[in-house]
């Protein structure tokens, strides 16, 4: 069975790998140069997967969504991609509690278990690419 404990952690900053840490710092920078640059009423969009094949990918939104919620407008942003402002939120959570409080969210699940998760997870990420692709982002 699974078991969630909330324990102290040795370090207040958890370990980020370079890539991660890279591709987050890539993505802030992109974002802001496009909000600066960008034309008002230009369509131009910075994601791949939409220029190449017209179809919204399961993040698409992702960037209005995090505007809206820094501008306090939490509906919005889910509006805009469910998926990634709740993942976005439990993120910011988790970091809250591990820079703020020191503590660390340890989950040990079976096998089985993880693998339920990970289908679930996927389950939603699929729902949310369906929402994205329906136009209402």
């Amino acid at each position: 069975m699974g078991v969630v404990r909330i324990t102290r952690a040795n370090t207040r900053w958890p370990a980020v790998g370079a890539w991660p840490l890279a591709l987050g710092i890539l993505w802030t920078v992109l974002v802001g140069v496009s909000v600066l640059l960008k034309p008002a009423g230009s369509e131009a969009t910075l994601c791949v997967f939409r220029n190449v094949t017209g179809l919204p990918c399961p993040t698409c939104g992702s960037t209005r969504a995090a505007l809206s919620a820094v501008q306090g407008r939490p509906l919005d942003a889910i509006a805009f991609n469910p998926f990634v402002t709740v993942a976005g939120a439990l993120s910011i959570g988790w970091l809250a509690m591990r820079v703020g409080f020191r503590r660390r969210i340890e989950i040990n699940l079976a096998p089985r278990q993880r693998t339920l998760v990970w289908v679930v997870i996927a389950a939603l990420l699929g729902a949310n690419w369906v929402y994205v692709i329906l136009g209402n982002t």
